[in-house]
């Protein structure tokens, strides 16, 4: 729906967004403020879905990013492309730039600079696209192999303003290696093989969030097995995803047996040798769910997922899959 809010306010038509609940109660004020300034027409209810668009003509300006969300960068982007005049966004924090390399190579007047993107309108060209495994996905597989024993992930994209569970895995003493590395349609791709590893306590902080905020909750899993105390902070933004993922992350652990303890920006994580298993109960979130799933599949007794099937919204085969591991 963000992209969309972009793609649509720079093709003056009209045009009404909505969806279901969970996506309803998600913020896109956060998006359509910026996309003001190019001259959009958009109105939010409560700051909420459904999001009305008018017709209107854009017009290039300089957007500067007040979360680090490349979902919102990528809505100006988009929008920018049907603007008069160039467009500059810049964030203070890179996130992930999947978008720019794209329109790239689609042959959009786009070029950056560290964190500044400059966009120009722009008519693209068509092109076959081989879409890599999402790094967010592998993850629950990655993680189940730190905790069990050996898995291998192929052909996962390893942008490096994703990879941020790659320096977490580093620091966490997780043993893992890219094999076969290569470079698919402007995307870096490898195979990631992970082993059974003993694990050590770590600290995020904010700085390393765009990079890793989707896979905080099996991270946070992961520090619930590791040895020491794990702190976790500048992971506000948690909070407005598909459900509190601070509140829901933390009584997932702690219904499983461990010992988290929810911040206002994040986690601290008391690591035990092993987590007896319980039930867990998602809240509607995909994310929690399949972190659920690992924590279950590691645990001395597993137990039971009430709601499991919101995992369908991001990975339909996921529970298929993780049973084959």
């Amino acid at each position: 729906m963000r992209l969309l809010m972009g793609l649509v306010s720079g093709r003056g038509v009209n045009a009404r967004l909505t969806g279901d609940d969970s996506l309803s109660r998600r913020p896109m004020e956060r998006v359509a403020a910026p996309l003001r300034l190019l001259g959009a027409d958009i109105r939010t209810q409560n700051g909420c879905a459904p999001v009305e668009i008018a017709a209107a003509r854009l017009c290039g300006a300089r957007v500067d990013t007040r979360v680090a969300s490349a979902q919102v960068k990528s809505a100006v982007i988009l929008a920018a492309l049907g603007a008069k005049g160039e467009t500059l966004v810049h964030e203070d924090i890179k996130t992930r730039d999947h978008t720019e390399r794209m329109l790239a190579a689609m042959g959009a007047d786009i070029r950056v600079a560290g964190t500044d993107v400059f966009v120009g309108e722009s008519d693209l060209t068509a092109m076959d696209v081989e879409v890599p495994g999402d790094i967010s996905s592998a993850a629950y597989f990655l993680a189940l192999g730190a905790l069990r024993g050996e898995v291998l992930c192929k052909n996962v994209g390893v942008n490096p303003t994703r990879t941020g569970i790659l320096e977490a895995f580093s620091r966490m003493n997780v043993r893992y290696s890219l094999e076969k590395e290569r470079t698919v349609c402007g995307e870096p791709v490898a195979d990631i093989r992970v082993w059974k590893s003993d694990l050590k306590a770590i600290e995020l902080s904010r700085e390393i969030m765009p990079a890793l905020i989707d896979e905080l909750p099996v991270i946070a899993l992961l520090c619930a097995f590791a040895e020491g105390e794990s702190r976790i902070t500048g992971a506000e933004e948690l909070k407005v995803k598909e459900s509190d993922r601070i509140r829901t992350t933390a009584e997932l652990i702690n219904g499983l047996g461990g010992d988290c303890t929810p911040t206002e920006d994040g986690f601290i994580i008391r690591g035990r040798e092993s987590l007896r298993g319980g039930s867990v109960q998602p809240h509607g979130d995909h994310r929690i769910a399949m972190s659920g799933a690992v924590g279950l599949a590691a645990s001395e007794r597993g137990g039971e997922i009430f709601g499991a099937e919101c995992a369908d919204i991001s990975f339909p085969n996921f529970y298929k899959m993780l049973k084959n591991v």
